[in-house]
């Protein structure tokens, strides 16, 4: 039946002579014919401001996954961040909403009655991630302000330190970032993507979403030496800088470079005076990193840690006990983590923690080989997918992000993972996390108004020239709609509109809909 929704609908719109081009100020009122639906929504895909673009979308009946509309529906996009529903759905799937990832402490030799331990103190990293929550990495608004070391993201290893008493180590910190059998980055991310927050390393070892706050504050005066700081205040860089303080009238640039692998960030350009100029970047090393953090958050709770930061090497055997472990927030959390800010780093952490489970825990149904946990991942979402009726025909994803233009998805196997979601008991937590328009995450400043405002539950997505939105909604009339919206090589002239706003137009039009479709 589904198939013959497909069939006729799209026989229907090529059968349909084209209709003149609509803009936003032509669409007067509610649509209420089911007849006229399917027009306006040709309309709104012919009036694009971008003639070379490539669309596809599908929009079915959330229950009986009735057709509604459907253009290109089995073409293969980039899906930038949608590819994040993939990835975030296979992790609940295969661990469930309440899982929580660990993190253990241990001791060669235990704590003695003064509370000194000759140690190592030896952290071996689950992919627990100690972060808070924040805005979009990919967001250049995105706050700039990150907890403070001692507060909540490490407070569970520091309670657990103190309820056992230790005050003193000897042998310093042993860090263990095993859990992972993959490279720091996805495959297919860009060089130049990197350094920015949104490229940060993917390691067993998470805190502060791998990423610092990088300040420079011009001087007090024309030709005055600015200043550079670091947030959190730690030596995770070795800063160059060469910035100039300017006038106020004058233009102002910065330029931040770091080559993957390095720790020397070059940061050139202009600066206002005493203006402040923020710039999210992502650290070097992420164990180091956390192993700074961690030092500097002891410090603050009067535990003296000598011995400096050490990394396990391939050979390091753990130590037999353990002083206990600390986990992470449920899936459920981290899934609305990952979700509504669009956290890259968290989704590709979720396909890497599916390929190590693979391989600590592997199961009937698992397929063998993969040359890491990533391959593995990838393996196991496909396996996910089969059973939908998805296969390597519809969705080729190599990381779990969608920062990599190489992961490709049509619109048919977005609507059927989403309209499978809804079936199974880990679906609320899945919809839930998701942005809602006009409320929170990726959707905050979209649907502002009107009847998709809190009403469209969906996912974004967005590269260089490629956009997306995929998704839940329902019509004014109360019929629930799940759809999947892509636009490909999308680029236009900056007083055009955006293919954000085209795509707003296609998702308003649904939420507006006050007549009845097929059920």
């Amino acid at each position: 039946m589904r198939a013959f929704w497909i069939a006729l609908l799209s026989g229907w719109l090529l059968l349909t002579p084209t209709a003149p081009p609509l803009h936003a100020k032509d669409i007067a009122g509610p649509i209420t014919s089911w007849s006229e639906l399917p027009a306006t929504l040709r309309q709104i895909l012919a009036a694009t401001r971008a003639p070379g673009s490539s669309w596809g979308m599908l929009v079915v009946h959330a229950d009986s996954g009735a057709v509604w509309f459907a253009t290109n529906s089995t073409r293969l996009f980039v899906p930038a961040s949608n590819t994040k529903l993939f990835t975030v759905a296979l992790a609940l799937d295969r661990f469930g909403p309440d899982h929580r990832f660990s993190t253990t402490l241990a001791f060669p030799v235990p704590p003695d009655s003064t509370g000194t331990s000759s140690g190592p103190l030896w952290i071996r990293a689950g992919g627990a991630p100690f972060s808070s929550p924040r805005p979009s990495l990919g967001d250049p608004s995105a706050s700039l302000t990150v907890p403070s070391i001692s507060s909540s993201p490490l407070a569970p290893i520091l309670d657990l330190l103190g309820k056992h008493g230790v005050r003193r180590i000897t042998g310093g910190l042993y860090l263990d970032d095993r859990w992972f059998d993959a490279p720091p980055f996805g495959a297919g991310w860009n060089w130049d993507d990197l350094q920015e927050a949104y490229g940060a390393p993917v390691n067993a070892f998470v805190w502060n979403d791998n990423s610092a706050a990088v300040i420079v504050t011009g001087g007090t005066s024309p030709g005055s030496p600015a200043t550079v700081n670091i947030e959190p205040a730690l030596p995770l860089f070795l800063i160059e800088p060469q910035v100039t303080t300017v006038a106020t009238n004058q233009p102002a640039h910065l330029t931040y470079r770091r080559l993957p692998g390095e720790s020397k960030l070059r940061i050139t350009g202009t600066v206002h005076v005493r203006e402040r100029v923020g710039e999210r970047l992502s650290v070097p090393d992420a164990p180091r990193a956390f192993g700074l953090a961690l030092q500097a958050a002891l410090a603050q709770r009067g535990i003296q840690l000598e011995g400096g930061i050490r990394i396990a090497g391939p050979a390091a055997i753990p130590p037999a006990g353990s002083l206990g472990q600390t986990v992470s927030a449920p899936l459920q959390v981290l899934a609305a983590e990952c979700l509504k800010p669009s956290n890259n780093l968290l989704a590709h952490l979720l396909l890497l923690q599916v390929g190590a489970d693979v391989r600590h825990h592997p199961r009937p149904t698992d397929r063998s080989g993969g040359v890491d946990d990533a391959e593995r991942g990838t393996a196991a979402l496909m396996s996910f997918l089969r059973p939908l009726g998805i296969t390597g025909n519809d969705v080729f994803i190599e990381e779990g992000s969608g920062l990599s233009q190489k992961n490709l998805v049509n619109p048919d196997a977005t609507v059927r993972l989403l309209r499978h979601v809804k079936q199974e008991v880990w679906g609320p937590s899945f919809i839930a996390a998701l942005p809602v328009g006009g409320v929170d995450g990726t959707l905050a400043g979209r649907f502002r108004e009107g009847p998709a405002h809190g009403n469209v539950r969906a996912k974004t997505g967005s590269l260089r020239h490629v956009h997306a939105l995929a998704g839940y909604v329902n019509t004014a009339a109360g019929q629930p709609l799940v759809f999947a919206i892509y636009v490909n090589a999308h680029q236009t002239e900056a007083d055009l509109p955006s293919a954000r706003t085209e795509i707003d137009r296609l998702g308003g039009a649904l939420a507006g809909f006050t007549g009845r479709g097929p059920e």
